[in-house]
């Protein structure tokens, strides 16, 4: 390799080193729950939703067993609904859309919070 040749490879792996700074990677969880029907939150929600605003998740939301319930996040910033320790359910959705999940089939108080903002819970009554 000639000295310029040289040159110009280190020249272009500071700048790929400069430009992958500050990013980051994130995975989901094993048991994640993808957003299906992940969308921009426009327009009424048919059936039970939990509405996220102003990063709180609102009252209590009581559902029967299975039941499809959507997800409406009118911040700007993404949240997730997790289940406390159940495992149960674990949807992510970004800022300002929605996303929907089955409810457990099983009957009782689901416990959730947001990863991102722990202060952020809420509880889902299936019966």
């Amino acid at each position: 390799m000639t000295r310029w040749q040289v040159a110009a490879l280190a020249v272009a792996a500071a700048l790929a080193a400069g430009a992958s700074a500050g990013c980051t990677w994130t995975t989901s969880a094993p048991n994640s729950t993808p957003a299906s029907n992940a969308a921009p939150d426009n327009g009424p929600v048919q059936g039970p939703a939990i509405t996220i605003t102003a990063l709180n998740f609102g009252e209590p939301l009581t559902v029967p067993p299975g039941a499809q319930i959507t997800v409406v996040n009118r911040d700007d910033v993404a949240h997730t609904v997790t289940s406390k320790g159940t495992g149960q359910f674990d949807v992510k959705v970004g800022g300002n859309s929605r996303a929907t999940f089955a409810a457990p089939t099983t009957p009782g108080r689901y416990p959730y919070y947001c990863v991102y903002h722990p202060g952020m819970v809420g509880v889902l009554i299936v019966q």
